[in-house]
């Protein structure tokens, strides 16, 4: 079967990752490892785990930093076409994240998505020779118009399209979400277990999956008459940073053989895509972050000291 174009849509900003022993402390600061500097958010991480031709990567711009140019460069190389849309940033694009050997992390972006109406108009040129088989889009909590590009990914008729709405609750939404989507899986990462009743109340097609993770705890696959559960593999000492956006390339990637009868597959494919996100977690984002190397450097609460930083994305 010809493999199907893709378009991945979402913001996109660099990663910024502290490695250290734990958190720093209030009065002594703390001492850092290692620093990572890679492609940040979902849209993008999909975009490099995806090992297929034809992809098409939708983003806000990313600016004109070093870093920026080099994810700009990695990303071109990897995709069709890279198309950011919007204003230069007047700031770099940054997700920054300490994260420490107990497995515990902090997270502060200031990444500006994409807008809808700058999303449309460019996808409007391209749909005529690109078509979409699979969308995947990240939803942002402040998208303005998101039910306007709703509508228009809507009427590309595309076979699969796998929306990760990540924890952003507000699940009423999502039925209207389904009401414009009739072949979709849609990603929830579910904070409160009491919200998981609410979700099992929305009404399903037998070709609409609510897939719901839960951190360490097992996967959730929602469909019609449909309620399964997938253990998951526990993680200890483990940066999870990504691991939403690469759970969903995996699945994405598992469904890529059966892409015109996809909700027939939905089920069997989930442990091979949580077994092979927990591999990629276990090598440490290798292939997603090359590291920066630095020498045991302490930085103060009030400022961070960086030293010899080494390699590069």
């Amino acid at each position: 079967m010809k493999t199907p174009i893709i378009w991945l849509i979402g913001p996109i900003g660099l990663d910024m990752i502290l490695q250290v022993e734990e958190y720093p402390k209030e009065n002594t600061g703390g001492y850092c490892q290692e620093i990572q500097i890679g492609i940040g958010w979902d849209a993008a991480i999909i975009a490099q785990s995806l090992d297929i031709q034809h992809k098409f990567l939708f983003g806000n711009h990313i600016g004109f930093s070093e870093d920026a140019q080099k994810a700009r460069s990695k990303l071109k190389n990897l995709c069709d076409q890279f198309i950011e849309v919007g204003d230069e940033p007047s700031s770099p694009m940054l997700n920054f994240i300490i994260s420490s050997k107990m497995g515990t992390r902090t997270w502060v972006s200031n990444v500006q998505p994409p807008a809808s109406n700058d999303l449309i108009p460019v996808m409007k040129t391209i749909l005529p020779t690109a078509a979409p088989g699979i969308i995947y889009s990240d939803h942002w909590e402040t998208a303005e118009n998101i039910h306007d590009l709703w509508h228009f990914l809507g009427e590309t008729q595309a076979a699969l399209v796998f929306y990760n709405w990540g924890d952003y609750g507000c699940f009423s939404e999502i039925k209207s979400l389904l009401d414009v989507f009739k072949l979709i899986v849609v990603q929830i990462s579910l904070k409160n277990i009491d919200d998981l009743q609410q979700l099992k109340e929305i009404p399903l097609l037998s070709t609409q999956f609510l897939l719901i993770t839960r951190n360490q705890d097992s996967v959730l696959l929602l469909g019609s008459n449909l309620i399964e559960e997938f253990p998951v593999i526990p993680i200890h000492r483990i940066d999870t940073t990504g691991a939403g956006g690469i759970f969903s390339g995996s699945v994405i990637s598992n469904l890529l053989p059966y892409v015109g009868d996809w909700s027939l597959h939905i089920s069997q494919i989930l442990p091979l895509a949580i077994s092979n996100t927990h591999k990629i977690l276990e090598e440490g984002h290798s292939r997603l972050y090359p590291p920066y190397k630095l020498k045991e450097t302490r930085f103060p609460v009030e400022g961070i000291v960086m030293s010899e930083k080494k390699n590069g994305l």
